[in-house]
């Protein structure tokens, strides 16, 4: 059996599209239903709660986060392995700026939140039970 041209233009593209959707199939669906992907549920006591309300509410989570960068973009140039070698281990071209994650008032003092005494020892609940993930 012959297949005209126009015949096997539709084949390939009918391939095509049976590719693309087992590509989402395997790309999605597939890790979408694997149980070892799923988050992990922790349970906060009242103080950590308290804690995580108000970490967001001072955004104190951006503070904590803050890297900065010395690349092409930013005018300085790229870092290379030679620039950065016998120096401290961080990533080529990124440093982080951030305070010590473990201690609540360094990353209030970093992000300039005037949290009182009790509003420090909530976060720090907080960031123990994060830590202890």
């Amino acid at each position: 059996m012959k297949v005209r041209a126009d015949q096997r233009v539709g084949l390939l593209l009918a391939g095509v599209v049976v590719l693309a959707l087992v590509s989402i199939g395997a790309t999605v669906v597939l890790p979408a239903t694997d149980e070892s992907l799923k988050a992990q549920t922790v349970e906060l006591s009242a103080e950590a709660e308290q804690g995580a309300e108000i970490y967001r509410e001072h955004s104190l989570w951006q503070c904590n986060a803050a890297y900065s960068r010395q690349t092409g973009v930013d005018g300085v140039g790229a870092t290379t392995p030679e620039d950065v070698g016998g120096q401290s281990p961080v990533m080529l071209g990124l440093e982080r700026l951030a305070a010590d994650a473990t201690s609540a008032q360094a990353v209030a003092d970093a992000c300039g939140a005037k949290l009182s005494d009790e509003e420090v020892a909530a976060v720090g609940a907080f960031l123990a039970t994060r830590a202890a993930q």
